[in-house]
């Protein structure tokens, strides 16, 4: 296995643990348990020989300090192959914007109020992709919401940080959003600036792996659709069972002897 990704996931009553291995682009279950602290994962690392954990090239996971322990610890060089998920940070950013609409539109005079109402998903559009008929209306909107304006720059501004060619360019593209984001007044901003800033070398191996979790999030989503189709599960085992024999990448060809 040579690319990994780290992910959790709520399924009803419990949560689980995954690791999902995507090599050759495709992606399967390797590993589940309950639970979403170290305790839930270091047993996949032990399971693994020394050969297994040295062939690792890259773990693509979020930024929680539980996985980062778990990683540091067992998977030699860890920090190295180690890449915090591009969509975790763009899902803290897009929270730290909705943070600052509710604060700003709680505090506006009716009419911008009004005139606010309904625009919650509009902030969650890149510039490029805001559908034609929103852009006239968004644009009234940043005249009116200026807090929430700036905030979404600045999520726009974090965006264009995975599309640098190379480190070099995305560590300098980094540092001046770190230094611009920290500065400004905006708290939710600040918040997403400071986790960022305690995780900056492991968001920069993004350049030398390029790797995301959105192998993991589409297994999230078939998980899902397990848990729908079997109207849930009143038993966390039968649950993994079904995983692993749907998602697990088993290989179900009869064998017949020759």
């Amino acid at each position: 296995m040579k690319h990994l990704c780290v992910d959790e996931k709520h399924a009803g009553p419990i949560w689980l643990t995954i690791v999902t291995c995507t090599d050759e682009g495709r992606a399967r279950v390797v590993y589940q348990a309950e639970g979403k602290d170290q305790g839930a994962l270091d047993p996949f690392w032990q399971s693994l020989t020394a050969e297994q954990l040295n062939g690792i090239e890259s773990i693509s996971a979020d930024m929680s300090q539980a996985y980062t322990n778990s990683i540091l610890q067992w998977v030699p060089d860890g920090k190295r192959k180690l890449v915090y998920d591009r969509f975790h940070v763009a899902a803290h950013m897009s929270k730290a914007v909705e943070e600052v609409r509710r604060q700003e539109q709680a505090r506006m005079a009716e009419e911008q109020a009004k005139a606010m109402k309904g625009s919650r998903f509009w902030w969650l559009y890149s510039a490029d992709h805001l559908p034609s008929k929103l852009k006239r209306g968004f644009q009234q909107l940043k005249t009116i919401a200026h807090k929430t304006a700036k905030a979404w720059e600045f999520k726009e501004l974090l965006r264009t940080f995975w599309q640098c060619p190379d480190e070099p360019t995305g560590r300098f593209h980094l540092r001046e959003w770190l230094r611009r984001a920290l500065r400004c007044s905006l708290e939710p901003v600040r918040r997403v600036a400071r986790m960022c800033k305690e995780r900056l070398e492991n968001l920069l191996t993004f350049f030398a792996h390029r790797c995301t979790n959105a192998s993991a999030e589409s297994v999230n989503s078939r998980i899902q659709s397990l848990i729908n189709l079997a109207h849930g599960y009143r038993n966390p085992k039968r649950l993994m069972a079904d995983i692993f024999f749907h998602l697990g990448g088993l290989d179900l060809e009869p064998r017949f002897p020759q």
